[in-house]
């Protein structure tokens, strides 16, 4: 039984749409892999050189790139292969990111100096990433952005990251403990801060 009209024009539309879905080239998708990959680090999927939104769908659809974060990017590969440390880092650099004028806070700042008993454990291999900001506390998930204001001395480069001082996030971290766990993280943080005073005098 011939379709009417109105049916009949829906389904051939339907069809061509399907028909006319491009494929995704596997080279194409490859370099778009490996111009992410260049940077070594997450990237703003807008600042890639001459990477579209299709391209990068495209790429996404594959399995081949993760988005951390909202317009954020990183091979997904190397993504999976990280250890646990590496990947708390790549998820606190997405972050930082996604967040222009934030800085490593709170269980992430103690991570990035050393000070890995502090930190809770991950979540189905996701690390929970802390940072800091003047303005309003949001959460997000594996993400929470602390609204606060602190003095300038209280925020340093560490390791090209910037991040409140070991001193300033065992407070941080202390905070939110229980009296007996907050100290037991203020004992952790002042033997960290004496040990990495005494490396820095010997000059490591």
């Amino acid at each position: 039984m011939p379709l009417g009209g109105g049916c009949g024009w829906a389904v051939a539309r339907h069809w061509a749409a399907h028909k006319a879905a491009p494929v995704p080239h596997p080279a194409r998708i490859d370099h778009t892999v490996a111009s992410i990959a260049s940077a070594g680090a997450p990237v703003r999927a807008r600042d890639v050189p001459g990477l579209t939104r299709g391209r990068l769908r495209a790429a996404i659809e594959a399995g081949r790139i993760t988005m951390l974060r909202r317009g954020i990017a990183y091979p997904t590969d190397q993504w999976a292969s990280a250890d646990r440390a590496a990947r708390h880092r790549i998820a606190l650099e997405a972050a930082l990111l996604a967040y222009p004028g934030s800085w490593a806070s709170h269980t992430s700042a103690t991570r990035i100096q050393g000070v890995d008993a502090l930190t809770p454990a991950d979540v189905d291999g996701m690390p929970m990433v802390h940072v800091s900001r003047t303005g309003t506390t949001l959460h997000e998930a594996g993400l929470m952005v602390h609204g606060q204001s602190v003095r300038d001395d209280q925020v340093a480069c560490i390791n090209g990251i910037p991040s409140s001082t070991l001193v300033r996030a065992t407070i941080e971290v202390a905070a939110r403990r229980s009296i007996p766990q907050a100290a037991a993280v203020v004992d952790a943080g002042m033997r960290a801060t004496v040990a990495l005073t005494a490396a820095s005098r010997r000059g490591y």
